[in-house]
C-alpha cells in the first residue's frame, strides 16, 4: 500500500527554542479508500493553541503545551510533564482534498481527517456481457 504523506525532516525539533523546547509528537497514520486519518499525541494541547497549516505541499502540525495553574498557595515541587511547543511536518500528495479537512482536538490527541479527492479514489468498472 503507497501513502500520499511522508514524513518531513524538521531541524527545529533537535534543538530546543530560547523558551520552551520543541517536541515531535507521535503520530498514527491510517489510510482507507477515502480518507486519511492522523492521530497526533500532544499531551497538555488544547484545541485553541493548535495551529494546522499548508504551504507548498508540506503540512505542518504544532501546538503548545502548557501547565495549568493550581490553587493559590500551592507551589510546583516536581515536574514530569512535559510543557513546550509540539511540531510534525508531513508532505502531502494531490490526492488529499484539503478542502473537507476535519480536525478535532481530545483529551491531548489530535484527530485529523484529510479526505482523498474524488478522482484519487479506487472505482469499480462493470463488465458486461456481449451477445
Amino acid at each position: 500500500m503507497t501513502t500520499a504523506m511522508t514524513t518531513v525532516a524538521n531541524p527545529e525539533t533537535e534543538r530546543a527554542s530560547a523558551s520552551l523546547p520543541i517536541f515531535t509528537p507521535p503520530v498514527d497514520i491510517y489510510q482507507s479508500e477515502n480518507a486519511f486519518v492522523v492521530i497526533a499525541e500532544m499531551p497538555g494541547v488544547d484545541e485553541s493553541s493548535v495551529d494546522i497549516t499548508l504551504e507548498k505541499g508540506i503540512l505542518t502540525i504544532q501546538g503548545e503545551s502548557h501547565r495549568d495553574a493550581l490553587e493559590t498557595g500551592y507551589r510546583l515541587v516536581r515536574s514530569e510533564a512535559p510543557v513546550g511547543n509540539y511540531r510534525r511536518m508531513f508532505r502531502l500528495s494531490e490526492e488529499v482534498d484539503l478542502e473537507r479537512a476535519d480536525a478535532v482536538m481530545k483529551d491531548g490527541v489530535l484527530r485529523l481527517t484529510l479526505p482523498k479527492h474524488e478522482n484519487a479514489r479506487p472505482r469499480k468498472i462493470s463488465v458486461r456481457s456481449e451477445k
